[in-house]
């Protein structure tokens, strides 16, 4: 795995020497420091509460463990094409993911806003709620990606395969 020398990266992809295991490898690297870097600009000079450090960390793990079931679930079928089918499926299962996650985030904030004043500062189960919604549904995107990749691997698989006779 390289970590600096591009050239060499480039040479071994165009050369096809660079296996599935190996993408996945390099998938895992860059769902770690996305997820790690952009919880870091979040809320700058703001004195985070515990539950938002729990949040963070449970979103980093959920991203990581995620990833992996997605590719094992890729495993278990044809094993082909992981990274493709991840960054593809992606975007379509993230729309979806986003129109029921908006209305249901606006709700959350409702509901904080009618047990306190608009102006009230959070209270701690506010946050607590607000981390444990924010890791659910992390959980349930990858759940969600999981199911979809396993359907197209298993197809892939099925129709590779050779027909039976009895």
């Amino acid at each position: 795995m390289y970590f600096w020398k591009t050239s060499a990266l480039i040479q071994d992809l165009a050369e096809s020497r660079v296996s599935q295991r190996e993408k996945m490898k390099y998938l895992l690297a860059y769902v770690f420091l996305s997820s790690a870097v952009l919880g870091l600009g979040d809320e700058r000079g703001y004195d985070w509460p515990f539950s938002r450090y729990v949040e963070y960390a449970g979103l980093v793990v959920i991203s990581l463990v995620g990833t992996y079931v997605c590719y094992r679930s890729n495993q278990k079928g044809d094993q082909l094409d992981f990274i493709d089918r991840f960054i593809c499926l992606s975007l379509p299962v993230s729309v979806r993911f986003t129109v029921i996650l908006i209305p249901s985030y606006f709700l959350l904030f409702a509901v904080r806003v009618w047990f306190r004043g608009p102006g009230d500062p959070p209270r701690a189960w506010e946050d607590w709620a607000k981390s444990i919604f924010v890791i659910a549904f992390c959980g349930v995107y990858y759940v969600w990606l999981q199911a979809r990749i396993r359907e197209i691997s298993i197809r892939k698989a099925l129709a590779a395969s050779p027909p039976t006779t009895m």
